[in-house]
């Protein structure tokens, strides 16, 4: 009797294993935008308020 044949694992499932889902590059990419937009208008906006001692 003979065994099945596996076929050999190819360049594209060994890449796609390590490929993060697109939900979480998703959620990553909109992070960093909201960081950087918020970081825009904060050094657009200047000091809001000294402490002073």
């Amino acid at each position: 009797m003979e065994e099945p044949h596996k076929p050999a694992p190819d360049a594209g499932m060994a890449l796609r294993r390590f490929v993060p889902p697109p939900a979480l590059c998703g959620l990553l990419l909109l992070l960093a935008l909201v960081f950087t937009a918020s970081n825009a208008i904060g050094g657009a906006a200047g000091p809001v308020a000294r402490v002073s001692a």
